[in-house]
């Protein structure tokens, strides 16, 4: 009986190809990497602390204009991921702990950026693109902590991502294109300010410099569709900000203009995401590596290639010479090079698929155990070995046994475990692979 009739009993074989087995392990992959950190933990220091103050403040007064922390007023950080982070924890905060409701907007962003990711490469590449790239997103180490955080840099993320995809669709659609990749720069913009909006404009300007294919009117009609459609979003909160207080639109002012270079400046923070980015982005930074090298010969006359180049590019000079150095403003890296990644996924030699798998089973099956092992550690006091660790290293911790917390682990350690076992080897088991263990680990 063969894995399509029989999927549950047969092979699982990653070619490309739709199966319903195959969408829900998808699903199920992308569910369990977004939701089980959003609730259940007190705010991280620094950005939720500071992000989810804010929210109470507002809250607290009602005033979703002036933004506060501990009655000091705050203009850092732009508007809509507080405003969706207000608005859900007014909502859903009887149901759950005021922080874990505000922090619902995180998944509501990165959800959305996930979709959008998906969009823009099945529109570069076609159906069988349409989950690589989310998977090559999901599975870089930089962004599993902060994906999960209550911090405005996700929303920031959604607009570059919805900027991406109107520049994917400029070629089909120009019109609607120009007025997708508007919208993702005002997103952009009202969601973590000018560094994202920056990094969206600055990919347009240079993507007629990098190929004829975008040197073109339809082209020319996108980016200024683009413009038009930006303007009302860029505007919104400076004109809402001088409606109520023209003290406040200076004090935001002062805050969007600031930069690195006008104070105390370190010449190395110019190399911060150059030395950051090769774990930060890995596995979708050497899968880049290959599709640019594969292709090198016709890599100008590729616009799935082309476009998530000019962006890898544009978005790099943009947060290295007008971003401070800090790792979240390498969030926006990752989307063109998990495009770049999807682009050449499936001609990648099978020896080097061979060890991505390897190097990927084999990380996640001993750190999954380390973690089973120090569970059972906190839990019994056995091994002992392992207990005294946990004490020297977390002075005074008790674990209290949650059982849906300890059912829901089980689950996707038995799932990935599955998964790894019955399907078949190929270049995309590689990366699935690899996913599904950073997910459950």
């Amino acid at each position: 009986m063969s894995a399509i009739e029989d999927p549950l009993r047969g092979r699982i074989a990653y070619d490309g190809t739709r199966t319903p087995l195959k969408t829900a392990l998808f699903l199920v992959v992308c569910l369990a990497w977004l939701l089980p950190g959003l609730i259940g933990h007190d705010p991280w220091k620094f950005d939720e602390a500071v992000s989810f103050g804010v929210v109470t403040e507002m809250l607290r007064s009602g005033d979703w204009v002036a933004f506060q922390v501990a009655g000091e007023p705050f203009f850092a950080k732009g508007p809509l991921f507080l405003w969706v982070a207000a608005f859900l924890a007014k909502v859903f905060g009887g149901l759950l702990a005021l922080h874990d409701a505000a922090r619902l907007a995180s998944g509501v962003f990165m959800a959305a950026t996930l979709g959008l990711l998906s969009a823009a490469c099945v529109e570069l590449m076609g159906e069988r693109a349409m989950r690589l790239g989310v998977l090559l997103l999901i599975g870089c180490l930089g962004l599993l902590i902060r994906a999960h955080e209550m911090t405005t840099d996700l929303a920031g993320l959604t607009g570059v991502a919805l900027g991406l995809y109107g520049l994917a669709l400029a070629a089909r659609r120009p019109k609607l294109g120009g007025l997708i990749a508007g919208l993702g720069i005002g997103v952009a913009f009202l969601g973590n300010g000018v560094l994202p909006a920056g990094m969206l404009a600055a990919t347009m300007i240079l993507l007629p410099a990098v190929g004829g294919s975008w040197r073109t009117r339809g082209y020319a009609m996108t980016a200024a569709i683009a413009l038009v459609a930006s303007l009302p979003l860029l505007a919104a909160w400076p004109l809402i900000l001088a409606a109520v207080s023209p003290a406040y639109l200076q004090a935001w002012l002062g805050s969007a203009t600031a930069s690195r270079w006008g104070g105390s400046f370190d010449p190395l923070d110019l190399f911060y995401f150059l030395r950051i980015l090769p774990w930060y982005a890995w596995p979708a930074w050497p899968l880049a590596a290959w599709a640019l090298w594969r292709s090198r010969r016709t890599l100008l006359a590729r616009r799935e290639l082309t476009l998530p180049l000019t962006a890898f590019v544009a978005f790099f000079l943009v947060a290295s010479i007008f971003g401070d150095a800090r790792d979240a403003n390498a969030l926006a890296l990752l989307l063109p090079l998990a495009m770049l990644g999807a682009a050449e996924l499936d001609s990648l030699p099978r020896g080097a698929a061979s060890a991505l798998d390897w190097f990927g089973m084999t990380t996640f099956l001993l750190f999954g155990a380390v973690l089973w092992v120090g569970w059972f550690a906190a839990l019994t006091g056995n091994p002992e070995v392992a207990a005294a660790w946990i004490a020297r290293e977390v002075p005074g911790f008790h674990y209290r046994f949650n059982f849906m917390s300890f059912a829901l682990a089980l689950l996707l350690t038995l799932i990935w475990i599955v998964v790894v076992a019955r399907s078949l080897r190929s270049t995309r088991r590689a990366l699935v692979n690899w996913t599904a263990g950073t997910v459950n680990s």
